[in-house]
């Protein structure tokens, strides 16, 4: 097996994981360890101080071991690559990826398989995970398959209208009495307590709470009157059982200690297989297409939409539905009307909305990113988006700039801002509305 193999298959590694790319000193550093140099030759030649690059390697280590589910050190960095690229591979060539018919059997699973191996290795050594990210990931889908080993599964779906909101108290009572068959004290505190003696005696358990991000502030705190939800929180980290949330936003309390599991989109593997299975029960040949080409169109819709999972099934929907499967029809007809479907405008614009709604200064800035003269690019230095908020106040410009990559509205990589094509459209179309650019 070659170097790079290794670094290729690293780098697809922590693009699924975080949805960036190696570095050129990342991948120096996973080139120079593959020949067993130290951190200060890796220095020397690579023209950095060795703090520095200990410093990128530790983080470097940190990210795979996340990834790969196991410990990944500068030691067993080799090692470890080549055992899990034999059996990746010996995994494909048996099973051929995944057939057509499992492919439309479970069409709501596909490529998350990578996704949940990660999330039973975080399970391990986090009490609680938050599963974050946009909308149309596959977040639940993602969560419930998690849940589904264990017998017990204590479950909450948030309500989306903040007015239909369960408190905490009334969740734990039915808990109590649902799960458990206990009845709930008079004390808040002392439900929480019976809820963690339960769960201590019933080890097959798991709890899964279902879009959190309705009962978030905009600084991703929980609004005052459930704040409740901190307390059933902060017992549940105490327990052995694991506690699965998803959420569109970060949930930033300064009294919980949560993992932040960033959801990436589907690989690009996973679109070609759903595709195929479904254009192929078309009955009808593509003979007009070849293989290369079809790729790259795939290429391009995946690129566009994220490797969102909602995106891959509204657009396969399209092209067998309405273009009997002519894949080079439908991306000829709506490459440039990326939110021509009435799904995936909404998939979005709910996202947006609720950015308007909960911090309309961001919303401001990212209605600014749509104009003409900053879609002439397609990425930027983090000045010419600072230089958009001139009317906003010095201290809030930093947390504006988060506030928009937490809501995953925009990307950084290496230093450099951008959007995804998909979410410059709906930059672009609310950049013309009235009142977009006053806060």
């Amino acid at each position: 097996m070659s170097i790079e193999q290794a670094i290729e298959y690293a780098d697809q590694l922590l693009f699924d994981q975080t949805g960036k790319h190696l570095s050129d000193l990342q991948s120096h550093i996973i080139q120079q360890s593959w020949h067993g140099r130290t951190y200060g030759q890796v220095a020397t030649l690579a023209g950095y101080s060795e703090g520095h690059v200990k410093d990128v390697a530790s983080q470097l280590w940190r990210l795979l071991s996340s990834a790969l589910g196991e410990r990944i050190t500068k030691g067993n960095l080799r090692s470890r690559l080549i055992n899990r690229i034999k059996r990746t591979l010996k995994k494909a060539s048996t099973a051929n990826f995944l057939t057509a018919s499992h492919v439309l059997s479970a069409p709501d699973f596909i490529g998350q398989e990578q996704t949940l191996s990660t999330l039973q290795a975080l399970s391990q050594r986090q009490p609680i995970i938050v599963i974050q990210g946009e909308g149309g990931l596959g977040k639940t889908t993602l969560a419930q398959r998690y849940c589904q080993p264990f017998k017990q599964v204590l479950e909450l779906l948030v309500a989306r209208e903040t007015s239909h909101i369960v408190k905490a108290e009334s969740v734990v009572e039915e808990w109590l009495q649902h799960h458990f068959k206990q009845p709930p004290a008079k004390a808040f505190g002392i439900t929480l307590s019976r809820l963690k003696h339960q769960l201590e005696q019933n080890e097959d358990s798991v709890v899964f709470i279902d879009n959190l991000e309705s009962a978030l502030l905009g600084n991703g705190q929980f609004a005052t009157e459930y704040k409740g939800y901190v307390e059933l929180l902060r017992v549940l980290a105490t327990t052995k059982t694991t506690t699965i949330i998803t959420s569109r936003d970060r949930l930033c309390e300064p009294s919980l200690k949560v993992y932040h599991y960033r959801l990436p989109g589907l690989p690009l593997s996973a679109w070609c297989q759903f595709f195929q299975a479904h254009i192929k029960q078309t009955n009808i040949k593509q003979t007009n297409l070849r293989e290369s080409d079809f790729t790259n169109i795939l290429k391009s819709m995946h690129r566009a939409y994220a490797g969102n999972a909602k995106a891959m099934e509204v657009l396969c929907s399209a092209v067998v539905e309405d273009f009997g499967g002519d894949i080079s029809a439908y991306w000829q007809q709506n490459e440039t009307n990326l939110l021509g479907s009435a799904e995936l405008r909404n998939l979005i614009s709910s996202q947006v909305d609720r950015l308007r709604a909960l911090d309309p200064e961001s919303y401001t800035v990212f209605c600014r990113l749509g104009s003409e003269h900053m879609l002439d690019k397609s990425r930027w230095h983090a000045a010419e988006i600072l230089a958009l908020m001139w009317d906003i106040p010095l201290e809030r410009q930093r947390a504006i700039l988060s506030s928009l990559r937490d809501r995953s509205l925009l990307l950084l990589q290496k230093g450099i801002y951008r959007l995804h094509p998909v979410i410059r459209a709906e930059a672009g179309m609310r950049s013309r509305t009235p009142n977009a650019f006053t806060t």
